[in-house]
């Protein structure tokens, strides 16, 4: 009988080495402080690790490997959580972490999650993945950390999180991050729709969006058709977008509000430009990142 093959995420495993390569960095605007992220990467055996692996490459053979802007891009948007989770309220009692592929931050943020219920929300297979790597460089999770397997494409989590009885009107922090293009809209209006209804006001979602224009295969702007040609090499496509400045929309009927959201070129100006206004990199287009807030 043949084995059956797990379900592995190789944009998880890339948003991974691209923090790795972060943390050695020597360029102030790229140092990045995810060293777990390092850790995991010396225990990852995918011919896509071993191709990538930031200290197995020069600058020049990485750069020439990814998207234009791509790496800049995952820099920013892990800086902009990391903040958000390093300021988390201390009246928020539950994290969910959704799609969580090997995300650090449960273990990194754990002093400021200390008052928390975290759950990470992935794919059973990559949970067994992450978990097992973790067993292997030998570091623990917290005791507040618990895992939740969930097939997004098969399973509604609103199911989940009645099952769970959070506790009415209780704030809560979602984190949807690099999740949303991989899904179709029934599936993200689903996660929406749960998380409003079961975070009590007061409770924040972060989540980034690709430019719907870029899934339709109409806009060509720096590193965006480069990406989107190389996640569906990878088996891993988007499907999912919002028209362009239309999150606010997009989140009105779930009675969400942003409270903070930046495109791509504000990414630049806010994280890779320097004291004398030079600007040190550019990011892949037409991507937004928001922070919202239920009312």
């Amino acid at each position: 009988m043949s084995k059956k093959k797990l379900f592995f995420s190789s944009t998880a495993e890339m948003t991974c080495l691209f923090r790795a390569k972060s943390f050695g960095e020597t360029r102030q605007h790229f140092k990045g402080d995810d060293f777990i992220a390092v850790m995991i990467c010396y225990a990852l055996n995918s011919f896509l690790s071993l191709m990538h692996k930031s200290f197995l490459l020069n600058d020049e053979m990485f750069n020439a490997s990814v998207p234009p802007g791509a790496y800049e891009y995952i820099l920013g948007r892990t800086n902009f959580l990391d903040n958000i989770f390093m300021t988390l309220p201390a009246d928020c009692k539950q994290v969910f972490i959704l799609g969580a592929g090997f995300d650090s931050r449960c273990c990194r943020f754990q002093q400021q999650l200390r008052h928390c219920q975290v759950y990470e929300v992935d794919h059973p297979d990559m949970q067994q993945q992450k978990r097992a790597i973790f067993k292997k460089i030998d570091i623990d999770f917290p005791a507040n950390v618990h895992f939740i397997a969930i097939d997004f494409s098969r399973q509604r989590i609103n199911e989940i999180l009645t099952q769970l009885a959070i506790p009415r009107g209780e704030k809560c922090f979602f984190v949807l991050e690099g999740l949303t293009y991989y899904l179709e809209a029934e599936q993200v209006e689903a996660i929406f729709t749960a998380i409003s209804r079961h975070g009590g006001p007061g409770s924040q979602v972060f989540f980034d969006y690709v430019d719907t224009a870029a899934i339709a295969g109409e806009n060509s702007q720096y590193g965006l058709q480069e990406c989107v040609t190389a996640v569906r090499k990878l088996g891993e496509a988007w499907t999912f977008g919002i028209e362009a400045d239309k999150a606010a929309q997009f989140l009105a009927p779930f009675h969400f509000d942003i409270i903070e959201q930046l495109t791509s070129r504000e990414m630049e100006e806010q994280y890779f430009t320097d004291e004398h206004h030079n600007r040190l990199a550019k990011t892949m287009s037409s991507l937004t990142l928001v922070r919202a807030q239920r009312v």
